[in-house]
């Protein structure tokens, strides 16, 4: 007959074994015949909230990306049928998105210094620029990603502000068009207006 001592030491030995298989398993039978209650593992989803490319975050907002100066490009101001074509003073892309809509900004009076600040999403600053006007020049903004954008715009004495809601971005197309006269500016919206499905 085993020992008092011997029989201690193989249930010590078997209450380790016991708790370590328990430990290792995580309480989930490995025995493909076992009934008891499966226990299955539900996968924990890491996706992002989707983005919507109306409203840019601080982490990625739209870039705006200069373009040469092409003083041979003349054309009128699509907002204002009425308004001879000029020399492009300037032009700029926004985005990287899919829309194709732009800003148009006309110097109706003699030759001046001008000022365009381009937010996004109120307090991101895309664009801060100087430019000399010539009489009749234009600049141009082309906006290619969808965001709540404003455009402070100042020639001379004459300052403009024109907000672009997100909401604006649609199956669309748009020009916004900037008249800046001698003592006052004015700003019209051309579009589409197609019906969006």
């Amino acid at each position: 007959m085993p020992s008092r001592r011997h029989v201690l030491r193989c249930s010590a030995t078997l209450l380790v074994g016991s708790v370590a298989v328990c430990l290792s398993t995580d309480g989930q039978s490995s025995d493909p015949t076992d009934r008891g209650t499966p226990v299955t593992e539900t996968p924990v989803l890491t996706t992002s909230p989707p983005m919507s490319e109306a409203s840019p975050t601080p982490d990625e907002p739209p870039t705006a990306r200069e373009r040469p100066y092409r003083p041979e490009t003349t054309h009128g101001l699509s907002a204002f049928p009425d308004v001879e074509g000029g020399p492009l003073v300037e032009w700029y892309e926004v985005g990287d998105g899919k829309y194709d809509d732009r800003l148009q900004i006309w110097n109706g009076a003699g030759a001046r210094e001008g000022r365009l600040v381009l937010t996004a999403g109120g307090d991101i600053e895309l664009l801060n620029v100087s430019h000399e006007f010539p009489e009749d020049g234009y600049l141009e903004l082309f906006f290619h990603s969808a965001a709540d954008y404003t455009a402070e715009i100042r020639l001379g004495d004459v300052e403009h502000t024109v907000s672009i809601p997100s909401e604006q971005f649609d199956c669309n197309d748009w020009s916004v068009g900037v008249a800046v006269r001698e003592s006052s500016a004015e700003d019209r919206t051309m579009t589409t207006d197609m019906a969006c499905e």
